[in-house]
């Protein structure tokens, strides 16, 4: 994948070979992108829902193509935010072509059958299916690219997905992050929302916190009407509890079917394979409890939104 996108990004000029990948992009029917902060249980639901009948997906997050058609240095936010701004015509087309280049070259997902009939018949892909993090700051964009897009937005209480974040904090580093000052932190991980640099002086609770609130705000500000047919909420808890129960709700809301692939992992892979420590009721209280309590307040209104209110 690497070396066919470098030779795509350093040869822009070559607008008859971008035309040419452009116009081998399957059409999706129904895309569905699962919106996610960071620790959420993302991965897991992705790893069911991409295993859903007729859908297409890759093994791993889109989030090289991403900062490739859309660099955060060049974002109006100086982020991996994208507004309707960013959006020039320019920066859609290199998406397309460059998510052509994946789909060509993904050897994983090369067979002859779509080929033929996605690429050259041009029949559309019944379920195209996306987890990349930073996309809850890409909604905007994915419309543009997908008008017909459904987003299913996984939220966990705000207590438990700090936590977890704070647990994680060196194990996923945003090598794309440049800390530029002097800083509490040595990286920066996950995603980077409109503003993280203002933030990098602070305790790790304290970003962790506001990151959790930004990934969220940015999902809730994108869909302020909760009746919308493209939006559906679940909760992570909801997952870990009864995961059948969440697979029925996504197939009737997306009218896919669930597949005996997608049983067959749910029954072999209770967890997550991105999983630090197991799942378990109000683990942060047993991992980062003061911590936790120093940001309550400032995560509390955020939760109540999601449905999470402490009581």
């Amino acid at each position: 994948m690497d070396r066919f996108t470098s030779l795509f990004v350093n040869q822009r000029r070559n607008n008859g070979f971008q035309g040419l990948l452009r116009s081998v992009v399957p059409r999706f029917k129904t895309p569905i992108f699962i919106l996610a902060a960071p620790r959420s249980g993302s991965t897991y639901l992705y790893e069911l829902v991409r295993r859903m009948s007729y859908s297409y997906s890759f093994a791993t997050e889109n989030t090289p193509l991403w900062l490739r058609a859309f660099p955060p240095h060049e974002m109006s936010t100086k982020s991996e935010y994208i507004s309707l701004e960013d959006c020039s015509d320019e920066r859609l087309n290199n998406f397309k072509s460059l998510l052509a280049l994946k789909i060509v070259f993904d050897r994983k997902n090369f067979r002859v059958k779509p080929i033929l009939e996605n690429f050259i018949s041009r029949k559309p892909i019944s379920c195209y299916v996306e987890k990349t993090i930073s996309n809850c700051f890409h909604v905007e964009a994915i419309n543009l690219l997908f008008p017909d897009a459904i987003f299913i937005h996984l939220v966990r209480d705000g207590r438990a997905n700090v936590s977890s974040m704070i647990e994680g904090w060196d194990r996923f580093v945003n090598v794309n992050a440049v800390i530029s000052k002097p800083a509490s932190i040595n990286h920066w991980s996950y995603p980077m929302p409109p503003e993280w640099h203002e933030q990098i002086e602070k305790p790790i609770e304290e970003i962790c916190a506001w990151s959790w609130i930004m990934h969220n705000q940015c999902v809730l500000s994108s869909f302020k009407d909760r009746t919308n047919p493209n939006y559906l909420r679940i909760k992570y808890e909801d997952l870990r509890d009864n995961p059948m129960l969440v697979l029925k709700k996504i197939s009737k809301h997306a009218s896919i079917d669930i597949s005996d692939t997608c049983l067959s992992y749910l029954n072999k892979n209770p967890n997550s394979k991105t999983t630090i420590s197991s799942p378990k009721p109000e683990k942060w209280k047993s991992k980062n409890p003061k911590k936790i309590n120093r940001v309550l307040e400032s995560i509390e209104p955020m939760m109540s939104k999601l449905g999470y209110p402490i009581t």
